[in-house]
């Protein structure tokens, strides 16, 4: 958040402090992006021990619904070994390009959870909130468990996993 009179720090990733500006991509250029839902349904059809997970799939750049009917294919098709680890993300320009407000990423991630466990619980939801609007529409008429892992090394994404999660994922050094 930016206070009158301040400004807003550019972010500079993959670069220290008064280094010269990033000339090169985040992400390579010849880097495959895949999405990670329809590689591991690939990945659940061909095996049968092997437990799955995202780590971590960046839930507020994607609609909760879509997210939903995706989780549950993917979970069937696992045969429950699927654990989805969520994130909100960090990169302000992924949220740029797909026209999502970067401020809005952590209320956006709550909500999406929120919806996605009533979404799991079969039957029709409804859900009004700050993001989303969603009346009686179903997205499973099973109930689908699939465990929400979340990622984040602060304080408060610990908290958040406490909170919100079924487990935590930790990147870096916690």
């Amino acid at each position: 958040m930016v206070r009158p009179g301040q400004t807003r720090r550019k972010r500079h990733y993959g670069r220290l402090p008064g280094a010269q500006h990033r000339t090169a991509p985040i992400v390579s250029p010849d880097t495959e992006l895949v999405d990670p839902l329809v590689e591991l349904a690939a990945a659940a059809a061909v095996t049968t021990h092997l437990r799955l997970a995202t780590g971590i799939y960046l839930l507020p750049l994607r609609h909760p619904l879509t997210t939903a009917r995706a989780v549950c294919t993917l979970q069937e098709i696992a045969a429950g070994r699927f654990m989805f680890g969520l994130g909100f993300g960090w990169l302000e320009e992924e949220f740029v390009a797909l026209g999502i407000p970067f401020a809005e990423r952590v209320t956006r991630f709550e909500e999406t959870i929120d919806i996605l466990r009533q979404a799991w619980r079969s039957g029709p939801i409804d859900h009004h909130g700050r993001h989303f609007t969603i009346e009686r529409v179903q997205s499973t008429k099973h109930v689908t468990t699939v465990p929400l892992i979340l990622g984040g090394n602060t304080d408060r994404a610990l908290q958040r996993a406490a909170r919100l999660g079924d487990g935590w994922f930790s990147s870096g050094t916690p």
